[in-house]
């Protein structure tokens, strides 16, 4: 009930921009050369028509044992998030990646949940490691990302001590408009054991604490530009750069 306003104030964000866009922008060399005739008098503006950018979406999700007891939060919200906003596409890992986006369709949270889980092709059970799945990530799906798409990366960052893949996250933020990271640990647990956000961090546009409906909106209010995603880790936190739309 908490996510699926969210979800819907993010299409709105679309919605607005394609209002606005109905009537056009003014053609600047259209309406000079269409002045000449009547030597400019009257001025007849001329316009050309907008065509807005759906809002691109790219999700992965952190979906093994250490994260099991938020999975369903953050898979209610990829779920609110594909039945509002066109071009949603969503990925499972753990030690690979798996595209779940189909699953998704399914109207039923309850079902598409519990489908998308059971059915992944992916072990859950595996240990977990975050570099191997950005590098599957890129290898198998990297043309996904492009100017114009927002990547969430929704997971604790605990790699077991692996290669965290430094390098590929940064190719991502390079290749993606923004980089958006939600963590449901708290901030002060991002340093210690095997976590590794506080690398991940410096990369991201928004980094944020994420275990709540609360901390789920503030993260949207960030994402629209009309706040910051709150998080007591103030030299890693990222202020968003422009609009989701």
């Amino acid at each position: 009930r908490a996510s699926a306003p969210l979800a819907r104030r993010l299409r709105a964000q679309t919605a607005r921009r394609k209002r606005r866009a109905k009537r056009g922008r003014i053609d600047v060399h259209a309406t000079l050369r269409g002045s000449l005739a009547p030597s400019g008098v009257p001025f007849a503006p001329r316009w050309k028509r907008v065509h807005p950018d759906r809002p691109r979406l790219v999700a992965l999700c952190d979906v093994s044992p250490s994260m099991r007891s938020t999975t369903r939060f953050t898979l209610m919200f990829l779920h609110s998030i594909a039945s509002e906003v066109a071009r949603v596409r969503s990925f499972f890992f753990v030690d690979r990646v798996a595209e779940v986006s189909g699953f998704f369709r399914e109207r039923r949270i309850g079902r598409a949940v519990a489908r998308a889980l059971g059915e992944a092709d992916l072990d859950v059970g595996a240990r977990t490691d975050y570099g191997s799945s950005f590098r599957d990530f890129d290898r198998r799906f990297g043309q996904v990302l492009d100017k114009r798409t927002t990547l969430i990366i929704l997971g604790d960052a605990r790699s077991n001590y692996s290669d965290p893949a430094i390098e590929r996250l940064r190719a991502f933020r390079r290749t993606c408009r923004r980089l958006v990271f939600p963590n449901p640990e708290s901030p002060q647990f991002w340093s210690t054991g095997d976590s590794v956000m506080s690398r991940y961090a410096p990369l991201c546009d928004v980094v944020a604490e994420c275990r709540t409906p609360k901390h789920l909106e503030q993260i949207v209010e960030a994402l629209a530009g009309r706040g910051k995603a709150a998080t007591s880790a103030a030299p890693w936190e990222r202020l968003p750069r422009g609009r989701l739309t």
